[in-house]
């Protein structure tokens, strides 16, 4: 019997962005435990007398997810780094060779956090559904999109850097454009969109571009408790209205992205 199941989705290809309209699932198998000399430059020693990971513990979480999810809590202190993933290691009583397991270092622990909070964000729209306490699709997108935006204020300080890390390194852009889009089709699904024709790419493609320009504005907002990201949301949230003209969002999707570049060079001091 299947311990686990996960979701892969089947890609569809439009231009050049790939979106999950159709699911199926495939079996998750319990990583085999590294044993490995690091003295020879092998990463990560995992003694079975020094382990407290089984089969049956954290539902068959991996090694490496419970050393990125412990590595979640130093983030506020060392950043999305490779640092705060040894931190993480060392607080679970391994070695801090650990996070040599991480092959992409930093952009492994953001990529966990933004699959994560996408993961929390569906959990959290399911259950606002079932108590109905938000009845209407624009109430529950509102709600959805703040949600998932608040899960990023604890780390506020670190996210431009984790956005620039995301953005700027192409072998990173893909992955960080599917767990976007990703976002996005959770929304519109959990909200009960069932549109099959063109209107299914361009709600998707629309309410990207509106996520991720309130997301660029929230890091650079100073006002109490981010009250002007959430009124610079609502306006934005009010082109969701229309979606008969896919190219145009298509081509705000591209700007949104551009100038994020631009924003995020200019705040990290990054020059091409």
């Amino acid at each position: 019997m299947l311990k686990r199941l996960t979701f892969f989705p089947k890609l569809i290809r439009t231009s050049t962005l790939f979106l999950d309209q159709s699911r199926f699932y495939l079996p998750i198998t319990s990583l085999n435990k590294l044993k490995s000399n690091h003295a020879n430059n092998q990463v990560a020693r995992f003694e079975s007398t020094e382990q407290q990971f089984t089969e049956e513990q954290e539902n068959d979480e991996t090694v490496e997810d419970a050393i990125l999810k412990n590595a979640l809590k130093f983030v506020p202190e060392y950043g999305f780094t490779s640092e705060a993933i040894s931190k993480g290691a060392i607080d679970l009583g391994l070695s801090s060779a650990s996070q040599g397991i991480f092959s992409k270092g930093s952009f492994d622990l953001i990529d966990f956090f933004y699959k994560k909070s996408n993961k929390d964000l569906e959990v959290y729209l399911e259950d606002l559904i079932k108590k109905a306490e938000v009845k209407r699709k624009n109430e529950l997108i509102r709600s959805g999109i703040i949600f998932r935006l608040n899960l990023i204020q604890p780390y506020i300080k670190h996210w431009p850097q984790a956005m620039a890390i995301q953005t700027f390194y192409p072998s990173n852009a893909i992955v960080a454009i599917e767990n976007l889009l990703r976002l996005c089709d959770q929304i519109w699904h959990q909200v009960g969109d069932n549109s099959t024709d063109m209107n299914w790419y361009t709600k998707r493609l629309t309410l990207a571009a509106v996520y991720k320009s309130t997301e660029l504005f929230m890091i650079q907002d100073k006002s109490e408790n981010f009250k002007d990201t959430y009124r610079f949301l609502d306006n934005r949230l009010k082109d969701l209205g229309s979606f008969n003209k896919i190219k145009s969002n298509v081509t705000e999707l591209s700007q949104t992205i551009n100038g994020s570049l631009s924003v995020l060079k200019n705040m990290l001091n990054l020059r091409n």
